[in-house]
Order: C-alpha cells, then structure tokens, then sequence
C-alpha cells in the first residue's frame, strides 16, 4: 500500500521533468530544409536600402551570383528558431557551395543559423550533423553542389542519414523552402512539403528568377502540400491587422446604441391606463369606415338627396365618394344607340358614290396602270379600237408627202453618214479606179523599216583574226575587254558576341551558368571567381598566390 503513492509521485515529477524542455522537442519529428542562395541570404549590397530587413556581415566573402559582402536575410537576421521549425531538425540543398570548402560563410551558417534545439543537440551527440556534403555521397543533413530541379533527389538521402542516428522522419513532415519556383515545382509528387519564399521581392536583373531579399519569417509555415508564389494565400499577412483595429471600435458605438432605448420603454410600461385609453378610442376609429361604406353604396343610388342632410361628417365624405359613380349615366350606351340607327341610311348613299367613280373615271392617268395588271385577253380588245383614231392623223401627213419631192435631196445626205460608220471601203474605190499599173505597191514601202532592228553584224569583231601572209609578223591579236571585277564582299563587321542564356554578354563579361558575370572573372563549376582567384578542381575559387 505504501508503494502505490510513491510511484504516483515518481510519475507526478517525470512528467513535470519531461514537460520542461516540450517547448523544442516535437511531437512528430520533423524537417525543414532550406536553399542557401536568395533564401537564407539575399543579394550583396542591397541590405538597408532595397531591403532593409536584410543584414550584411562585414568580412565575410558571398560568391554567389557574382560575388559581394555575405548578406543575411530576414529569416537569417531574426533567427530559424522565431518560425515554427524551432522544434525541428534541420538540413540544407543548395545549388551552390556556400563559397567552398573552409570558407566564412559555412562556418557564419554553421554557428548563428542553424541553430534549433533539436538540431543542436544532435550536433553535440554526432558532430558530422555539421559536416558538408556532395549529391553523390550524402554523409550529413548540408548537402551542396546539387543542381537545380533536382533537389528532391536529396531528400531521401538526408532522411537515410537521420535515420541511421536514431531519428525517424516521416516523408509528411519534411518541409523544403527555396526561391526558385522551378525547384519547388520540382517537388510535386514526391510526398514531401515545399514552398517558394522571397515572394514580395525578386530580383528583376535576372528576370525575377531568383529572390531579392531572400526569405522572411512570415514565410515560414508548416502547411502540408507544394505552393509557389502564384498560388500563396494571402491570408496569414492581413489576418492579425484587422483584429487589432475592429475591438476598440464596437465598445465606442455600442453605447450609443442603447441610451436612446431604455426611454421610451420606462414610459410604456409603467403606465398601464393611458394604454387603455390608446387602445380604447383605436377600435371605434376603423369600425365606423368598414361600416359605413358597406350599407351606403347600396342605397346610395335612389337617396342621393338624403345623405346630404346628414350632420355626420364621416357620412358627408362617403357620399362625396359615391359620386364617382355618377359618371356611370353618361356611360349608357342608348344615346351611342341611336347613333348607329342613322348609319344604316347611309347605307343606300352608295348611289352617289358611282357618280365619284364617274368622275374619276376622266382622268387616264389611273388607266395606264390598269393595264399593266391586265394582261388577260379580255383587256387586249379593248386597246385594239385605240388605233381608229390613228387615221384621222393620217390625212395630216397627206399634204406633207406633196413637199416631200422638194426635200428629195435628204436621201443624199444619208450617204455620208455610211463613211463614218464604215471607213474601211472608202479607200477600196480608188483601186479600181486606175485600171493601169497597180497602186498597191506603195503600200509595202512601210514594210522595210521592219527589218532595221536586225543590226547584229556587230559582233564580226570578235571573229578571230585572219591569218597573216607569210613572211609577215602575225598582227597582233585585239586587247580582250576587261573581265567583270567580282563582287567586293560585304564589309566585314565584328563577330557577335556568344548567347548567354537568353542575352547576350558585353566584351569581356564571362558567361557561367547562363548568366553574363564581370568581366576577368573566372567560371568554376557552379561558382564565379573573381578577379585575383583561380579555380581549383573545377568546383573552388583560391586566392591567386
């Protein structure tokens, strides 16, 4: 019995022990990966002016993208532990190398970024959680050098690294964040998380294809699934604004809104009589108009008179109501009656109207129409008569035909008009006319000039010579016309300049990884050397010695 309590209190001060260090110890292990490059830095020279969350560590030597001061981002700046991957393992693929192997820069990250507790711990158990890996042999959690769109590949190798030092990871609770949207594409798929950070700032120098800044906090979040910043919902930035400013303003108008209540209904309610006074004289006022114009409307039409007399007033106006149907008298139809009884003695007036159809019938100006719609035979005889009145112009023409002889010489006038309607035979009667030597003859003197074009004997001088007598020197042969001078070729113009990527480079820029970098800069794998350093090994910058 006594052992009961005890072990009660064992378990009471384990769970206190254990519920101490719950605040960095997740639940469900999980991941969170990070590229280097634009996501955890940002680009040199811009903090504090194009970005001002950004932090540049004077000292420290970025060559990515050109080259320049190592500049932290916001999530660097403010720490990986503000988001929710502070109870998270942590783990690195970038494409670059971090400046290579013994540089500031991996051990700046190494110290003040990575930084969660779970992390932590584990690199104090097992030191290589620190170390720096290559994609072909993963043998720690920062894996460099991997190129872009296949990223993904490296996940199943860290996950094989945690899991080979007792840290069991589910593929749901590995969460990859990059500025790259290719990358995260990349991931769809593969059961893993991933998210496109550096959203709201992009570096438009090389096409808005990488961040600016790099990273902020606020973009890191444990939502399950793959978002790029085309598909970002917007609603955890504005979520916590408005919540601030609605409280303060519902307390300022609710008071108003109840002071002007609480009045009028003290003065109703403790004042039961004159609520029965109100009441009492409402039922009498619609009582008397429902009654009153029922009856009335039925006698009203015989005891018009009547009412008039009446000393009520309510009566008076229900009679001046009634008059409108007074207009009903006029209404009856017996005076409009009578009315068509004289309309069937105009009946017979259609007498008269032949005599309007006499008179019309003068005018011909309708007749000729008429005609056009009567192509039946009947009308056809009745033109036919028309033509008896063309005699009686025919006497007309009688005494014309008496001064016709004088006017006889108008036939010969009809003659000219046949040559200009036909020139062709004017000139046929002359033929016949000089029965003796033919006069076509001239007509083919025309016909020499034809053969004037055929002047080709000029090329008789480009015969060969003939051959001298002998005894003679040969004459010496004619200078051949100068050849045709060829073609000059077109002016030669500078070679153009190789394509880099999508652009071309000024003279003298290098182009590395389709992208034009300074000029005397040296390509070394996925880096750029600058100015005074070499490449060593195709994948590390060194200092000229």
């Amino acid at each position: 019995m006594a052992r009961t309590p005890r072990l009660a209190l064992g378990a009471l001060l384990l769970g206190c022990l254990c519920a101490t260090g719950a605040e960095d110890v997740p639940t469900a292990n999980c991941l969170c990966l990070f590229d280097i490059d634009r996501t955890l830095t940002g680009k040199q020279g811009t903090a504090g002016e194009a970005c001002p969350n950004d932090r540049a560590v004077d000292g420290t030597w970025d060559a990515a993208y050109g080259g320049g001061v190592f500049t932290l981002s916001e999530l660097s700046a403010q720490g990986i532990s503000t988001t929710f991957c502070r109870s998270c393992y942590l783990g690195l693929i970038s494409a670059g190398g971090a400046s290579g192997h013994g540089s500031k820069e991996r051990a700046y990250i190494e110290e003040n970024i990575l930084t969660t507790g779970p992390f932590q711990r584990l690199a104090q158990r097992v030191p290589s959680a620190k170390a720096w890996s290559h994609p072909h042999n993963i043998a720690s959690p920062l894996v460099v050098y991997k190129p872009d769109r296949t990223k993904q590949y490296a996940v199943e190798g860290i996950l094989a690294w945690y899991a080979s030092h007792g840290v069991e990871i589910w593929k749901q609770q590995v969460h990859f964040f990059g500025d790259r949207t290719e990358n995260i594409e990349a991931f769809r798929g593969f059961g893993y998380n991933a998210r496109e950070v550096s959203c709201d700032s992009r570096d438009w120098s090389m096409g808005g294809v990488v961040g600016l800044c790099g990273a902020a906090p606020l973009e890191i979040v444990g939502d399950s699934g793959v978002y790029t910043c085309a598909d970002r919902p917007p609603v955890p930035v504005p979520a916590p604004a408005p919540p601030t400013t609605e409280p303060p303003r519902p307390p300022a108008t609710l008071p108003p809104a109840p002071a002007p209540v609480p009045p009028p209904v003290p003065t109703q309610a403790p004042s039961p009589d004159p609520i029965l006074t109100t009441s009492a004289p409402l039922p009498p006022a619609p009582l008397p108009p429902a009654p009153a114009p029922v009856p009335e409307p039925e006698p009203s039409p015989v005891p018009a008179p009547e009412p008039a007399p009446s000393p009520v007033p309510a009566p008076t106006t229900t009679q001046k109501l009634l008059p409108p149907p007074a207009p009903l008298p006029p209404a009856p139809a017996p005076v409009p009656e009578p009315s068509p009884a004289p309309s069937p003695e105009p009946a017979p007036s259609p007498a008269p109207a032949p005599t309007t159809t006499q008179k019309l019938l003068p005018p011909p100006a309708p007749l000729p129409p008429a005609p056009e719609p009567a192509p039946t035979p009947a009308p056809i005889p009745e033109p036919a008569p028309s033509p008896a009145p063309a005699p009686e112009p025919a006497p007309t023409p009688a005494p014309v035909t008496k001064p016709a002889p004088a006017p006889a010489p108008a036939p010969e006038p009809a003659p000219p008009r046949l040559p200009t309607s036909a020139p062709v035979p004017v000139p046929l009667p002359p033929a016949p006319a000089p029965p003796g030597l033919p006069t076509a003859p001239p007509a083919l003197v025309p016909l020499p000039p034809a053969p004037a074009p055929p002047r080709l004997p000029s090329p008789s001088p480009q015969l060969p010579p003939a051959p001298a007598p002998p005894g003679f020197p040969p004459a010496p042969s004619p200078p051949l016309p100068p050849a045709p001078a060829p073609p000059r070729p077109p002016a030669t113009t500078r070679a153009p300049q190789p394509k880099c990527g999508d652009r071309y480079c000024p003279r003298g820029w290098v182009c590395c990884r389709g992208q034009c970098r300074y000029p005397s800069s040296t390509c070394c794998g996925h880096l750029v050397c600058p100015v005074g350093w070499q490449c060593a090994g195709g994948s590390f910058c060194f200092p000229n010695p």
